[in-house]
Formats: structure tokens, C-alpha cells, sequence
């Protein structure tokens, strides 16, 4: 399995990474922002405008977030 995060694998947000992002939370890749270094995204969060790449996830209920791809890890289905 190659460890690239592409559209519809499924992912696990890190334990690790900050509480608006669900950490633990199983999802799935449903579309990718990049944003440069001087992001204009619309967030007051350090941690999304730090990162390059930021996939749009879908959780089981079906409401979905940006997240940094760092802080995601791709798991089987």
C-alpha cells in the first residue's frame, strides 16, 4: 500500500493533532486545497496556515472538514 493520500482513501486523524480536527476520528479523502505559505485561508488557526496541503475529509455522520495532511494517516477501508 503506498502511503500517498488520494482521493477517497479512507484516514485516521492523528491522536496527536489539535481537538477541532476529531483526532482518532476515521474518515474519508473527498477533495485537497493547497495553500502557500502565505495562506488566505479563512482561519484564525496557525496550525492550517503553517501547511501546504489541506484534504477536505468526510466523517461517518456526514459533515466534513480541512484538515493538513500531516496530520492525517491513510488506513485500510
Amino acid at each position: 500500500m503506498t502511503s500517498e493520500i488520494t482521493w477517497g482513501d479512507t484516514v485516521l486523524v492523528r491522536v496527536d493533532a489539535p481537538t477541532q480536527f476529531h483526532p482518532g476520528t476515521r474518515g474519508s479523502i473527498s477533495g485537497f486545497r493547497d495553500v502557500g505559505q502565505d495562506s488566505t485561508a479563512n482561519t484564525s488557526t496557525d496550525v492550517v496556515q503553517q501547511r501546504h496541503r489541506l484534504c477536505l475529509v468526510e466523517f461517518p455522520d456526514g459533515h466534513a472538514i480541512e484538515i493538513p495532511e500531516d496530520l492525517l494517516v491513510k488506513t485500510a477501508k
